[in-house]
């Protein structure tokens, strides 16, 4: 019964007025689950008018929510069973969407036969503020991109700030959008497969790549990351969509590889080129106190031993990575600083002109040909002075000298070659000469601006006076 003031006594339908007039959705179901009685905020709340819900039944508009793990009695046929107050079930929209919402239900006895009166809401507002707040505050912050997705509906709950700099969507607008809309190329299927991965195993991550479209229509390659969040009091959760882009993980893997070198080069050049030395100098004494036959093989390991060490100071060098990533003149001072780290002592370097000006094409074989002709240097046992210069103006010149013949003797012909290949493209040449005081210089010499025919490289074996 509904109590009334006296005032209202002449106003007729009162009860169905007081229906119509309810915020929320109202259902009266019959014992077999059919819809006898629907509101227009129940309708609303499916996309279709009050009068496409009658005889319907409640079991081909609920469906229970798959975030909620299996045993619980969050399912429709329990809302005929009993009353009480139900989360964690959805409604199948007339759009083909989904909603979340959860009911309140009572017993009503109507001329001898009973029912039962649902009052429903959505949910997903208040579930998803409830929870999501204890992982918004590290999700925002998190560099990557993130995305939580509703794992019945696909559209997303939340974004951080790297997912609206990634897509170029504003934050209402993408929470009213599915991964569809990012990834033109993907179906339903395929993300439900996902979801399915995921409650099959749900602590192991699914990892996929795929494209996403930006606003402006750009394309993006990125490795997307699906893992479950920490499930809620209710059983509910999440799926949370972390994105990098390739091209981002890529200079991430490059820097920990570039660590891993330097630490393998450090310990060669600090722990095994000592020890080999060390050996070495130790035989130094024996190959004087024995007998020819054995002097002469202690001997050989002696030579073996300079040989091992030539060759670990030019693998190290070869492992190590400039630290500079700004201009030219940084990178060459860098790869110098290097070597002189590797042989033990610093090396002579000399600039002369505007390196930065010149063309990339031709500073990227200057750094290539400085590098292998470095490793030659590095490689020699008994280098004792090393000098580098750069000239730039007309024609860029790299010119390597030593006071051994550990340039004019390489390391890998196969990298001489480069060197002669790389000048030829540019229109240079190269010149390998040994020098009056027993040591070696290499002279590269290519025009900043090409033009003028190639010519083939030489290498004299004449001493220069």
């Amino acid at each position: 019964m509904i109590a009334r003031s006296a005032r209202l006594g002449s106003v007729p339908d009162l009860n169905q007025l007081v229906l119509d007039a309810a915020p929320e959705g109202v259902l009266v179901l019959d014992d077999s689950g059919r819809i006898v009685v629907a509101t227009e905020p129940a309708a609303a709340l499916i996309g279709t008018e009050a009068s496409a819900l009658i005889d319907r039944t409640i079991d081909g508009l609920l469906t229970e929510d798959p975030r909620i793990g299996r045993g619980t009695r969050c399912d429709p046929r329990s809302l005929l069973r009993a009353a009480g107050s139900w989360r964690g079930l959805r409604a199948r929209r007339a759009d083909g969407g989904e909603v979340a919402v959860e009911a309140t239900v009572s017993s009503l006895h109507l001329a001898g036969e009973t029912m039962l009166v649902a009052v429903v809401r959505e949910a997903a507002s208040e579930m998803g503020d409830a929870q999501l707040r204890r992982v918004l505050h590290a999700l925002d912050a998190d560099a990557d991109a993130i995305f939580v997705l509703d794992p019945g509906t696909l559209t997303y709950r939340y974004v951080n700030e790297g997912a609206l700099r990634l897509v170029g969507y504003g934050r209402e607008r993408l929470l009213r959008m599915t991964p569809l809309h990012l990834d033109r190329t993907a179906t339903t299927e395929q993300y439900h497969r996902i979801v399915e991965a995921l409650e099959d195993a749900p602590t192991r991550p699914v990892v996929r790549r795929a494209t996403l479209e930006h606003r402006d229509g750009t394309k993006t390659a990125v490795e997307e990351t699906y893992r479950w969040s920490v499930p809620e009091r209710d059983g509910s959760r999440w799926i949370v969509v972390s994105v990098r882009e390739l091209a981002a993980r890529g200079r991430v893997e490059e820097a920990i590889l570039a660590e891993e070198r330097e630490r393998i080069a450090l310990e060669l050049n600090d722990r095994v080129v000592q020890r080999l030395f060390a050996a070495g100098l130790d035989l130094q004494p024996a190959v004087a106190a024995v007998d020819e036959e054995h002097r002469t093989r202690l001997a050989g390991v002696v030579e073996q031993l300079d040989q091992a060490i030539k060759d670990v100071r030019s693998t190290v060098f070869a492992l190590r990575e400039p630290r500079g990533a700004g201009g030219v003149v940084e990178r060459v001072a860098d790869l110098v600083a290097l070597a002189g780290e590797t042989v033990g002592f610093p090396l002579d370097l000399r600039i002369d002109g505007d390196i930065e000006a010149v063309p990339a094409q031709v500073t990227a074989s200057l750094l290539a040909v400085l590098r292998a002709a470095l490793i030659d240097v590095v490689r020699s046992a008994a280098v004792r002075a090393v000098g580098v210069t750069v000239t730039a103006g007309r024609d860029i010149e790299l010119v390597v000298s030593d006071q051994d013949v550990g340039i004019a003797a390489p390391v890998d012909e196969r990298s001489r070659a480069d060197m002669v290949d790389r000048a030829d493209r540019l229109g240079g040449a190269l010149v390998v000469e040994k020098t009056a005081d027993g040591g070696a210089e290499l002279r590269w010499r290519v025009p900043v601006r090409s033009g003028r025919p190639p010519r083939r490289a030489a290498e004299s074996p004449a001493p220069r006076h």
